[in-house]
């Protein structure tokens, strides 16, 4: 794989984004980070992230016509992805392809915040993980 894994996190979809955040933030007492579009790899979600020990938890919503949107109405409100911070996409696409992973695209995904790669759930035991930079 790369050189090494620096973090994961969990992406949770929400159907109602403010609602989830105000909840999440009472149940965990933890102040939310909102990030905007260009902290995404993918145009039309909102997030806020919670910090929690040393899991980051993150809240997605999506305009309509976005995976988010399109994922909620098919399975409904829950984990949408699970997400690794490694120090080379590209490299750690390479490596994973060699074990049977199938990733959305060909090649990362470039936006303001670096690269990004997304494994197919139907390679990875039913679960969407994103590869993403640091």
């Amino acid at each position: 794989m790369s050189k090494r894994l620096l973090g994961c996190n969990i992406a949770i979809k929400t159907e109602n984004f403010d609602a989830a955040v105000k909840k999440y933030s009472a149940v965990f007492g933890v102040e939310p980070l909102f990030f905007d579009e260009s902290a995404l790899a993918m145009p039309g979600h909102r997030g806020a992230a919670f910090s929690i020990g040393d899991a980051l938890i993150t809240l997605l919503t999506g305009n309509p016509d976005t995976a988010v949107a399109r994922f909620c109405e098919k399975r409904g409100e829950g984990v949408f992805l699970l997400a690794c911070h490694v120090d080379d996409v590209a490299q750690h696409m390479k490596n994973a392809v060699a074990q049977g992973v199938i990733f959305t695209t060909e090649e990362p995904i470039t936006f303001g915040e670096g690269g990004v790669a997304f494994a197919h759930p139907k390679s990875m035991n039913g679960v969407q993980w994103e590869f993403r930079m640091g």
